[in-house]
């Protein structure tokens, strides 16, 4: 990240406390701001390629009663799970493999998107 724009996050939160209680996004944004939360990230992957890869905890995909969290055999799994538990109570989180997934150039959240009509006919 650039100077600039590290100095550009760094005072976003700033404006945010300030906004208007009344503002139509206020609630929103707050909500948003409380939810934030660093989550740690795998080792760098490559595919068999030699070509980067980019496995992310943040892809994780709230469901039912449940959140699944995508995991990559990698020593930081147990704290991304435990990190996206903390958000999450009340629901169980479940890490699903997603090197595989990686490989092709998505992850979980992203193989459960939507799919047009007449693919599975």
């Amino acid at each position: 990240m650039s100077e600039e724009a590290r100095k550009e996050a760094l005072r976003e939160p700033g404006r945010a406390a300030k906004m208007v209680p009344a503002a139509a996004d206020h609630h929103v944004t707050r909500t948003y701001l409380e939810w934030l939360v660093a989550l740690p990230w795998p080792k760098a992957k490559v595919n068999r390629n030699g070509e980067p890869m980019a496995p992310s905890y943040a892809n994780f995909l709230v469901i039912n009663g449940a959140v699944l969290v995508p995991v990559y055999d990698d020593d930081a799994d147990g704290r991304a799970l435990a990190a996206i538990a903390g958000c999450f109570p009340g629901r169980e989180v479940i890490g699903i493999p997603c090197s595989p997934l990686i490989e092709q150039g998505g992850s979980l959240h992203c193989m459960s998107m939507q799919l047009p009509q007449g693919v599975w006919a």
